[in-house]
């Protein structure tokens, strides 16, 4: 069986993400916002937020998120680029 298992990543999708937010070396505050990002969009695969740009471009453009758009903004260059 692969490691992402039968139906998913082993031990979730929760657990992938916190494993992408330590490989990428991210800040609380930063985890913070990626999560709150997740929940109030609704991503059900919340480590999908770390490959798909129209996750951040969601949140950019979300009234939700018009303060952390600086953080936001770095992150989707940081990610890919532009």
């Amino acid at each position: 069986m692969s490691p992402l298992g039968m139906f998913g990543p082993r031990g979730g999708h929760k657990r992938l993400f916190a494993e992408l937010v330590r490989f990428h070396d991210l800040d609380r505050k930063t985890k913070l916002l990626l999560k709150e990002v997740v929940q109030k969009l609704n991503i059900q695969r919340p480590a999908e937020i770390f490959v798909d740009p129209t996750h951040l471009t969601r949140a950019l453009n979300s009234p939700d998120f018009a303060g952390s758009v600086d953080d936001l903004q770095a992150l989707y260059k940081n990610w890919f680029g532009g």
